[in-house]
Parts: C-alpha cells; structure tokens; sequence
C-alpha cells in the first residue's frame, strides 16, 4: 500500500537518531599544507543493534510494522548489511517474501549514491 511504502522509505533510517555526534579531527590542508582542526561527525552507538534490526525495534516503540515493512526495512542495506557479508542468507528470502525489500534497497541506493550532494 502507499502507507507501507511511506512507512519504510521515511522510517529505515531511524536507527541514526542520536548516532553520531560531533568531534575532531586533524588534517593537513593541501594550500598551506599546514595541519588544521576540522570538525567531523563521529560514531557513538548507545544502542548496538545492527542497522535495520534497530530502525525496527525503535519504530515498533509508537507503531506497529506490517510483515513486509518489518522485512524492507530491516533488509534495506542490501549487501552492505553486516549480516549479509557474513553469510546470513535471511535476505534472500526476504526478498522471495515481499518485493518491498527490493524496492527499498534500489531507493535507498539511488537517493545516497545519486541524488544527495556530499561535501
């Protein structure tokens, strides 16, 4: 449905809710080539879950998920996901159960590596 469909392109990445924060890093810049102190954005996981399993978890607190949304939304990285790389074939069959998961990983591939400006 259009609501599932929104639920799970909107919701995927709640995960990254208060996963960074701000921090520094020294770095030699290339005119001067003088080191500078350039602000980053660093990883602090309060709550090490896994990426899609903790998108789940998280939205499950205020709504409840359809089959198909908990799987795209869980499965939405793709082969990038640490489960896949080591071998877990859940995916596979999330994507024979709902093409959702597909579509989600396709999406999400193409707003990050095509249609977001990075610095």
């Amino acid at each position: 449905s259009e609501e599932t469909i929104a639920i799970s392109a909107l919701l995927h990445d709640l995960c990254k809710v208060n996963f960074y924060k701000k921090g520094f890093r020294n770095v030699k810049d290339e005119e001067t080539n003088q080191w500078i102190k350039k602000e980053i954005y660093e990883i602090d996981d309060q709550l090490p879950l896994g990426h899609g399993e903790k998108s789940c978890l998280l939205i499950q607190r205020f709504m409840k998920l359809t089959v198909d949304e908990v799987l795209a939304i869980r499965y939405h990285m793709g082969g990038f996901d640490a489960a896949v790389k080591g071998g877990d074939y859940g995916m596979a069959k999330a994507q024979t159960m709902s093409p959702l998961v597909t579509l989600l990983q396709c999406a999400d591939m193409i707003s990050s590596n095509l249609m977001e400006e990075t610095r």
